[in-house]
C-alpha cells in the first residue's frame, strides 16, 4: 500500500486523495493539508477527520518566506487541535529549519511528528553539518518519527502510526537518492 501525500496547499486536495484513498484500497492513508492559521481550522479538520484514512496533517513549510512560520501562534494554535482528533503532524522543512523544528516540536509534547524526507540534508554541497548535529537533537523527542539511521530509534514505529504492523517495507527517498529500505526494528 500507499500513503497519498499533499502536494498543493489546498482544501480541495485533500477532499481529492481521501476521494482517491475510498475508491482505492491500496492507498493506506492521506497526509493532507488545511489552513492551520485560520480561524476555520477546526472546520476545515473536523470536514475532513470523520474520514478515517486520513492520517496526518503537513503544511509546506520549507516554501516560506519566513523561517520561522512554524513558531508563529496562528501556526500553533492549529497544530494544538490535531492531538484531540488523532492526527499526526509530517514536517517538512530544509535542514536550515531544523533549529527552529526542535523549538516547534518542544511545544508540542504530545503531539506525534514525522520528519519528512530526513529534513533535506545538503549532501550534493557536501555538508552534512550542521545538519547531523541538529537531527540528533531533534531524534532525542519521543514524539518525533522519521527514516532510521544511524541508530536513531525513529522508524520503527511507523507502521503501526499507519494502522499497520505486518513488517511492511518503508522506503523514503530524497531528491539526492538516499533511501533506507525499513521494516520495524531494523537499523542502518
Amino acid at each position: 500500500g500507499v500513503m497519498a501525500v499533499q502536494a498543493r496547499q489546498t482544501v480541495a486536495e485533500t477532499a481529492w486523495l481521501l476521494q482517491l484513498a475510498a475508491e482505492h484500497p491500496f492507498i493506506l492513508g492521506v497526509v493532507g493539508w488545511v489552513p492551520l492559521i485560520s480561524r476555520t481550522v477546526q472546520k476545515d479538520l473536523e470536514q475532513f477527520v470523520v474520514n478515517p484514512k486520513l492520517k496526518s496533517v503537513r503544511h509546506v513549510l520549507q516554501g516560506e518566506t519566513d523561517d520561522r512560520y512554524m513558531l508563529r501562534d496562528d501556526f500553533n494554535r492549529g497544530i494544538n487541535l490535531l492531538e484531540s482528533l488523532n492526527l499526526t503532524y509530517d514536517i517538512l522543512i530544509f535542514e536550515r529549519h531544523l533549529p527552529q523544528a526542535i523549538e516547534f516540536v518542544d511545544r508540542h509534547p504530545n503531539q506525534i511528528f514525522i520528519v519528512d524526507h530526513i529534513a533535506k540534508p545538503r549532501i550534493k554541497d557536501g555538508l552534512m553539518s550542521p545538519w547531523r548535529e541538529n537531527i540528533k537533537e531533534l531524534a532525542k523527542r519521543e514524539h518525533v518519527y522519521g527514516p532510521e539511521f544511524r541508530g536513531w530509534k525513529i522508524g520503527e514505529n511507523a507502521a503501526s502510526l499507519f494502522g499497520r504492523d505486518d513488517g511492511s517495507t518503508f522506503r523514503a527517498e530524497s531528491g539526492h537518492r538516499i533511501e533506507f529500505d525499513l521494516r520495524p526494528g531494523e537499523k542502518i
